[in-house]
């Protein structure tokens, strides 16, 4: 869902080079948005939360990402994806006024996390995955079993209900 604006890459650069809405997005984002880094997962968010979803909807249309409606009746357009959320601060920085250095600083936590543990897909082997869901069975914990095969609890609980493929760090 976090995807270029409907044209091209060029309008993305063009939204990103228009001072005057990157002025107003900045000071819109400075009083409704967020930057967030969820380090577990390597989930990086710009977000912005409103009532009203015409303004969201502008920047969606300019800047990409996605809007969903939340439970609480707001909706939240939100940007996920590094290389755009890089490109769209570099532009934000200069409007920016209370958060310049909240925002540096989320940037810098962002590509430290990037750089620090890049993630592999692997295939859990059969004898291992039956294992696993024995152990599973038989009483033993999804914690317990990570703990004791040196595995992300995560992939050991999609192992144990089905899934054998997961993503470890080197």
């Amino acid at each position: 869902m976090n995807r270029i604006p409907q044209g091209t890459q060029s309008e993305f650069e063009a939204a990103l080079h228009d001072a005057e809405f990157m002025a107003w997005f900045s000071g819109f984002w400075e009083g409704e948005g967020t930057f967030s880094v969820q380090y577990s997962k390597r989930i990086f968010r710009l977000r912005i939360t409103q009532k009203e979803p015409a303004p969201l909807i502008e920047i969606m249309e300019r800047l990409g990402g996605s809007i969903y409606r939340r439970p609480d009746g707001n909706n939240e357009w939100s940007l996920s994806r590094p290389d755009l959320i890089r490109s769209v601060i570099a532009s934000m920085l200069p409007h920016l006024r209370s958060r310049r250095s909240f925002v540096k600083a989320r940037t810098n936590q962002m590509e430290d996390r990037l750089k620090e543990r890049p993630y592999r897909s692997v295939r859990l082997n059969d004898g291992l995955v039956r294992e696993l869901r024995d152990f599973h069975q038989n009483g033993a914990k999804a914690r317990e079993l990570a703990l004791i095969y040196g595995l992300p609890r995560g992939m050991v609980e999609n192992a144990v209900y089905g899934e054998t493929w997961g993503t470890v760090w080197p």
